[in-house]
């Protein structure tokens, strides 16, 4: 079985010429292209493959959906419905039903909207006046690896990796105020709780992406148990029953520790998804608290879309 990933799913926005998303077009071309190739799992496949532990064949797709993008309910739903098939979707509840944005989104909106050279020189500018050191989190991997290493690439890496959550948040608010002030103030940008039901309620998946979309790795224990615990006691609030799937944010093993997992076990999570661009096997199902998934750019028509 391949587990696929997606993010943006969505059409051309002028506001947002630079912003990377998969085109609604190429998307059902994907989808086209897998079922030729063997099938998408509907939701009674899924849970007999998770009950038998079986972990099917390498032309059997499941399809997830991570940050909890209002991109999901208004473009992927009706395309998965119209063919039957099912979706995980993993929810990041602070989004939710308010408006605001994500330090991680609030990144993606920058970018989409300016471009990687403009913020770049910017986000230096700020963190070298705010003397603000980049080598604080000890960040050296590699990330972004089936991007292109640009000014854009280099922006998300300092942000999202590099700096701890003040510093960051520092650096986003003078962004936000100087160039996105009014970015999702009527809190469109997320699925509200309305949409989560009605998605579980048309056999869909939803998990949990934690409250925020931190580097869990990079929190001590007790901000990982917030960030878990919150998240997926609000979407069991939400859907009237638990959750059983989560999403570790950024992905990778460099995204979570071992004090994660046990804080995922504690809260009754089955099934967690990470990166890792290989099939899922009988031993990944035996302890399924860190599935491999490949991102959708490495199959065919799933390259992003640049309006620019």
């Amino acid at each position: 079985m391949k587990i696929i990933m997606y993010h943006y799913v969505r059409k051309p926005d002028a506001a947002f010429p630079y912003l990377r998303f998969l085109h609604i077009d190429d998307f059902r071309r994907q989808l086209d292209f897998f079922q030729r190739d063997g099938r998408i799992l509907t939701r009674m496949e899924l849970d007999a493959a998770l009950r038998d532990k079986k972990p099917l064949g390498e032309n059997d797709y499941l399809l997830t959906f991570d940050d909890g993008l209002r991109d999901h309910y208004e473009y992927v739903l009706p395309e998965l419905q119209e063919r039957g098939v099912t979706g995980v979707f993993l929810h990041c509840t602070d989004g939710s039903d308010k408006p605001g944005t994500l330090d991680v989104h609030m990144v993606h909106a920058l970018l989409g909207a300016y471009g990687g050279a403009t913020m770049l020189k910017r986000c230096q500018e700020l963190i070298e006046s705010a003397g603000i050191d980049l080598q604080a989190n000890g960040f050296c991997s590699p990330v972004y690896t089936l991007q292109p290493q640009s000014e854009e690439t280099e922006f998300k890496r300092i942000m999202n990796y590099c700096l701890d959550k003040q510093a960051r948040r520092h650096v986003l608010e003078r962004l936000h105020d100087l160039y996105l002030p009014e970015f999702n103030a009527e809190g469109e940008f997320y699925l509200g709780s309305g949409e989560l039901r009605l998605m579980d309620e048309a056999g869909m998946v939803i998990g949990g992406h934690t409250v925020s979309h931190p580097l869990l790795s990079s929190l001590d224990a007790e901000e990982q148990r917030k960030e878990v615990a919150s998240n997926v006691d609000a979407l069991a609030q939400i859907l009237g029953h638990p959750v059983s799937w989560f999403c570790f944010p950024y992905g990778g093993d460099i995204s979570y520790n071992d004090e994660t997992l046990r804080i995922l076990r504690d809260h009754g999570v089955q099934y967690c998804l990470s990166v890792e661009s290989r099939d899922v096997s009988a031993a990944d199902l035996d302890v399924p608290l860190t599935l491999p998934r490949y991102d959708c750019m490495e199959f065919p028509f799933g390259k992003s879309y640049v309006a620019a």
